[in-house]
């Protein structure tokens, strides 16, 4: 049988992607348990990366590759800006709202009055509204967990997210995602020499440092740009199994190595789209009858265990993932049905886009042998 190659299969969906993004989010509450009861993660004794750098690398291997398939499929400025601010905005507004004037009030430990009428409590939502703000608590609350007062810690990558967007704008706007045949290539190859260069030249930048944006834009900001090479040449790019199961041993091979950063940029993005389009259509069915709960997953997590634990103190780490789970996916259900999802079918009457319109059938297949763009 022959094996497929990427560019035959754009232009239907990726049954497979909507429950990589989904378990990608559980992987991140599988990490924020074992990092929120100061708890070592099992693959950490084998040195291996952490549940959560796995997990925002498959986000954003994702995200590179269909953002890109979103520009080429359709370069309009205000369109592109709307599908972005659309997807990310309103579910992260709600969440803000929930965890301030809900989740704050019934936790915190200071007077009611006191919490209301703190400018700390009204500056948290409306200065992480705008996304790149990292304030990160609220008056009184979460004050004797064990990992501190931060509200909700998945939040930092989201100006990581916006950045990369804003990378894939201009390099449309300029023309270079056209030219991909050099320019593309050598911005990747210079992302790379970039991160050798400041990890290894700047003290505080390396993977101690969790808060420091810049490192993390460099790190993930690869695993964007591979998906995004990966939509670029995907007329180039066969899907076989076989591949990504020697991928996924080469990557394991690197695991307490120096070399582990680069293996996983430059393997974890294939394995990615292998899984999400060669993916069984009896999952994907499924996961269109539930939603793409995956962002709102994502969002909810973090207080709902922080809550968990503020009423649990020594919970372990698998009590954690036990009550953190099924809380979540029910809050990310209904973020998917009554705000995320509204506010899609408003992004597709303003953008001219078929409210059917699937989400991975972005773009027409690519031809076997297109020498032009990305476009054919």
């Amino acid at each position: 049988m022959a094996v497929p190659r990427l560019g035959d299969l754009t232009g239907g969906r990726a049954p497979g992607m909507d429950i990589l993004r989904l378990g990608a989010a559980t992987l991140v509450i599988v990490a924020h348990s074992y990092a929120l009861t100061n708890h070592a993660e099992p693959l950490q004794r084998f040195g291996g990366p952490e549940f959560g750098d796995i997990a925002v690398a498959v986000f954003f291997a994702i995200s590179g590759f269909l953002v890109t398939a979103s520009w080429v499929s359709d370069s309009r400025l205000r369109s592109f800006v709307l599908r972005r601010a659309l997807r990310i905005l309103p579910g992260l507004w709600v969440v803000l709202l929930l965890t301030t004037l809900v989740m704050g009030v019934v936790v915190t430990d200071v007077p009611l009055t006191s919490y209301l009428t703190s400018l700390s409590t009204w500056r948290y939502p409306l200065e992480r509204a705008l996304v790149f703000s990292t304030r990160p608590d609220l008056p009184g609350v979460f004050t004797t967990n064990p990992y501190g007062t931060p509200v909700n810690g998945s939040l930092w990558t989201l100006p990581v997210e916006v950045t990369a967007y804003g990378a894939t704008l201009l390099l449309g706007i300029t023309g270079v995602l056209a030219r991909r045949r050099v320019l593309v290539l050598l911005a990747t190859l210079a992302l790379f020499a970039v991160q050798e260069a400041i990890l290894s030249s700047t003290p505080g930048l390396g993977a101690a440092a969790p808060g420091n944006v810049l490192h993390w834009l460099v790190h993930f900001g690869i695993f964007y740009a591979v998906g995004a090479l990966l939509f670029l040449y995907r007329e180039y790019v066969p899907l076989s199994f076989a591949a990504a199961a020697v991928a996924l041993v080469v990557w394991v091979a690197s695991f307490d190595t120096g070399a582990l950063t680069v293996v996983s940029q430059l393997t974890l993005p294939y394995v990615v789209l292998v899984l999400g389009y060669r993916g069984p259509a009896a999952v994907d069915r499924v996961m269109r009858r539930i939603g793409d709960i995956s962002y709102g997953t994502y969002i909810y997590a973090f207080p709902v265990q922080q809550a968990i634990i503020h009423y649990h103190l020594g919970i372990g780490p698998g009590w954690l993932i036990a009550a953190t789970v099924p809380i979540t996916y029910a809050c990310a259900f209904l973020s998917w049905r009554l705000v995320e999802r509204p506010a899609l079918r408003l992004r597709r009457r303003l953008t001219s886009e078929p409210d059917g319109a699937p989400r991975a059938a972005i773009v027409p297949p690519a031809p076997a042998h297109a020498s032009r763009g990305a476009t054919g």
